[in-house]
């Protein structure tokens, strides 16, 4: 292994190691913040807590649903784009 290499090595790696802290700090912050809203909600009202949960289901039931719908046409179209990006061509 060169210089280079294990410089570049080194750089990427970190910087990958601290994206994923990062983003492992974030999701833990954002499950400690659903975790006490669900709490609060609960504490205040057992009617709210329980639309918070039938709401929350149902939004992941159309987000299961139709992300997929949503995401591959997207997909498509990027393939498209860099295909006549290869080609020179204008989109």
């Amino acid at each position: 292994m060169g210089v280079g290499e294990f410089i570049n090595r080194l750089v990427n790696d970190t910087t990958r190691v601290m994206e994923l802290i990062d983003r492992l700090v974030r999701m833990f912050c954002r499950e400690f913040i659903v975790v006490i809203v669900f709490i609060i909600a609960f504490k205040f009202s057992l009617l709210l807590g329980l639309e918070i949960i039938i709401c929350s289901i149902i939004m992941g039931l159309i987000s299961a649903k139709f992300l997929p719908k949503i995401k591959h046409p997207n997909e498509l179209s990027k393939k498209k784009w860099i295909y006549m990006s290869k080609q020179g061509l204008s989109i």
